[in-house]
């Protein structure tokens, strides 16, 4: 059985990286080639992992995203998701 996954991307939380089977071992291997560990990661869980460009002082920049996003996802940057406009929720 294959099960559908929402494909990870810089959206995607810290949390939602590091619970991933596949997306844990590629911020693990990130981390580990900058000299961190995942340890590093607590306070920002919640946090999309495109807000750790700012935050890291320089160390993540969206290159590094891209790539890790492109790992997680079998070499592929995933379309960003579109917001369904407001008013279709109410349409009909």
């Amino acid at each position: 059985m294959v099960v559908d996954r929402k494909p990870l991307t810089g959206k995607s939380t810290i949390q939602e990286w590091t619970m991933s089977p596949v997306g844990g071992p590629v911020i693990g291997q990130f981390l580990a080639a900058i000299g961190q560990d995942e340890s590093v990661l607590d306070q920002v869980k919640n946090l999309p992992l495109e807000t750790l460009i700012t935050v890291s002082q320089g160390q993540l920049t969206q290159e590094n995203v891209d790539d890790l996003v492109r790992q997680a996802n079998g070499g592929v940057l995933p379309e960003p998701e579109v917001a369904a406009p407001a008013a279709a929720r109410f349409a009909g």
